[in-house]
C-alpha cells in the first residue's frame, strides 16, 4: 500500500492501472508513472512492484530534516536466469526537463535514496520518458485493456489448436486460417489479443505489434 495517499489532481493525470502482479490495481499520479506501470506489468522478469512503498528521511544542504517518497519498488523474478542477479529496485519517475530544472532540489533526495537502497541491498534508478516511452510500452498499453477482457472459450481453443498446427504464424494468417466470416474474425481477433495479453500466446513486445507480427504458442 502506498505510504502517501494519491489525491485527485486537476493539474496532472491520475487514475488506476489494472495489475495482475499486485492482485488489484495501481493508482498513478502522472502519465509517466502510468506508462512505467504498463512496462512493469508486461516485463516477465518483474515478479511484483509497489507504488510509493516507503518514505526516506534525510537532511538537506542546510541540515534541515526532509522526507522523500520514491515512486516504485520493483521486485524481480530471481528464478529466471536473465533476472537471477537483479536486486529489488527503488524507482523515481521524472521528465527530463523537470530533472534539469529542479536538479539542485532533487539531488539530496536521490542521494538519500541511493544510500538507503544500498543499506537494504537494493538498487535505485531514475526513469525518464527516454527509458519508458518506447515500442515495448506502446505494446503494453495496447494489451493492457485485454488483461481482464472476457472472450469466447471455444474461440480460444480454436486459435490455440490452429496455432499449434501452424507452429508459428501471424495474427492475420491465424485468424484467416480459423474463419472466413468477417464477424467471427473480429471476435477471434479480440480473443487473440486477450490470449497474448495473458501470456498464453507469445509475441515479441520489443517490436511494434500488428497483424503481421510473429506469434507462437507459450507452453
Amino acid at each position: 500500500m502506498p505510504v502517501r495517499k494519491i489525491e485527485k489532481s486537476y493539474t496532472s493525470l491520475t487514475g488506476v492501472v489494472v495489475s495482475r502482479k499486485n492482485g488489484g490495481s495501481i493508482r498513478f499520479e502522472s502519465s509517466l508513472e502510468r506508462d512505467l506501470a504498463y512496462l512493469l506489468e508486461f516485463d516477465y522478469t518483474v515478479m511484483s512492484y509497489e507504488l510509493q512503498p516507503i518514505t526516506i528521511e534525510y537532511l538537506n544542504d542546510n541540515g534541515e530534516k526532509r522526507k522523500y517518497t520514491p515512486d516504485f519498488l520493483v521486485y524481480y523474478n530471481n528464478d529466471l536466469k536473465i533476472s537471477k542477479s537483479l536486486k529489488p529496485r527503488l524507482c523515481e519517475v521524472k521528465y527530463r526537463d523537470d530533472l534539469k530544472a529542479k536538479w539542485p532540489l532533487l539531488k539530496p533526495k536521490f542521494k538519500a535514496a541511493i544510500d538507503f537502497a544500498k543499506r537494504k541491498g537494493w538498487d535505485f534508478k531514475i526513469y525518464t520518458e527516454k527509458e519508458i516511452r518506447n515500442d515495448f510500452m506502446l505494446n503494453a498499453r495496447f494489451l493492457q485493456s485485454y488483461i481482464r477482457a472476457s472472450y469466447d472459450l471455444n474461440h480460444s481453443i480454436l486459435l490455440r489448436k490452429t496455432l499449434e498446427t501452424l507452429e508459428c504464424s501471424t495474427p492475420e494468417e491465424l485468424i484467416g486460417a480459423c474463419s472466413n466470416d468477417k464477424y467471427v474474425r473480429a471476435q477471434l481477433l479480440h480473443t487473440l489479443w486477450s490470449l497474448v495479453s495473458n501470456g498464453i500466446i507469445g509475441i515479441d513486445l520489443h517490436e511494434r505489434i500488428g497483424m503481421d507480427s510473429e506469434i507462437w504458442t507459450n507452453q
